[in-house]
């Protein structure tokens, strides 16, 4: 066998709330190289409707249309393979990088260290694969940690292998930015989808699939969000609170304020009164971090009294982004087509 290191580049995104967006994020290079593809998209939130379907389940909020490689075919170049069996698994992984793709993969995390469920629950997430050790026998991934950090970590060969062969899914992806990537700002993209938001609507063109009647759109997921924390004051004994939800709007507002700064930063709708907008969406990003920060302060108290703080602020924090939402598409549609 060969010898040496290889290590393809990768840069922590300024968003990485879900591994799914967070992997290709990581490989498209600089964070200013793909920006303006990245503002033309991740707009719209979706999550599932606890009241729609009956069942006791989490709200699931996410961003629309960014939940698997194939998403994102019109930055990466996507191979789907199937793995190998378990000896021949990291053999797969180092020609694909020695190749400049990367390995995106979905992995039983009980067989991987630096991560909350090794040794402990046997938890199916993705892990992306970006470099090799041929002398330690070791691969680096990108993933959450046990702190919970979306961060790099060194793990065996042999024990991303039988990650992947006890997982459901044995496919993995080999990606690689596309060199013909050349993204511009859309303001006719990012208008339709900003008003689809503030409206909660969904304009899915594709093939309608059963678990779609499940999902709501834009501003409804506050309630969905809402619904999975009342849930959780309906449990009993001690909880261990999913932060992904709260994350997922923090990042939101995070994207939609560096939304409102590029376009004034290039000359886009410049003059159209904007800086209200921007100023309301700071302070909803910085409110959310704090509610993020009080769930998991629950985890510790178990005071229903913190729950009920969060779900009134969401609440408020519903209505004001609406109105938010309507003057931003108010001074948008002043500006000259």
């Amino acid at each position: 066998m060969k010898t040496g290191i290889k290590m393809l580049p990768v840069e922590i995104p300024p968003i990485h709330g879900r591994m799914y967006y967070a992997f290709p994020l990581s490989i498209l290079g600089p964070a200013d190289s793909y920006l303006p593809w990245m503002l033309n998209n991740f707009i719209q939130l979706q999550a599932y409707s606890l009241t729609r379907t009956g069942e006791e389940q989490a709200a699931e909020i996410r961003f629309y249309n960014a939940d698997e490689p194939g998403c994102f075919s019109e930055v990466l170049t996507i191979v789907p393979e199937a793995a190998g069996k378990e000896q021949d698994i990291h053999r797969q992984a180092v020609e694909a990088i020695d190749r400049g793709q990367y390995v995106y993969a979905y992995v039983d995390k009980y067989f991987v260290a630096d991560n909350p469920f090794h040794g402990k629950k046997h938890v199916v997430q993705e892990a992306l694969i970006y470099g090799y050790d041929l002398e330690e026998q070791t691969f680096r991934i990108l993933g959450f940690n046990k702190s919970r950090l979306f961060a790099s970590s060194i793990v065996p060969f042999a024990d991303i292998a039988k990650g992947i062969i006890h997982s459901p899914v044995t496919d993995v992806f080999l990606l690689k930015p596309r060199e013909d990537f050349k993204p511009e700002f859309q303001l006719d993209k990012v208008i339709p989808l900003l008003t689809q938001y503030v409206d909660s609507a969904d304009k899915h063109t594709g093939a309608a699939l059963p678990e779609r009647s499940r999902l709501v759109f834009g501003l409804d997921v506050y309630k969905s969000a809402v619904e999975s924390l009342r849930c959780i004051l309906d449990r009993e004994g001690a909880v261990v609170t999913n932060i992904a939800y709260l994350h997922i709007l923090w990042e939101h507002k995070k994207v939609m304020g560096v939304r409102l700064q590029y376009m004034q930063d290039h000359g886009i709708a410049i003059h159209s009164g904007l800086d209200i907008v921007r100023e309301a969406y700071r302070q909803m990003e910085q409110e959310l971090f704090n509610l993020r920060n009080k769930l998991l302060k629950y985890e510790l108290t178990q005071s229903a009294r913190l729950i009920e703080q969060i779900i009134q602020s969401l609440d408020a924090m519903a209505l004001k982004e609406k109105q938010v939402l309507e003057l931003w598409l108010e001074r948008l549609a002043m500006i000259p087509g």
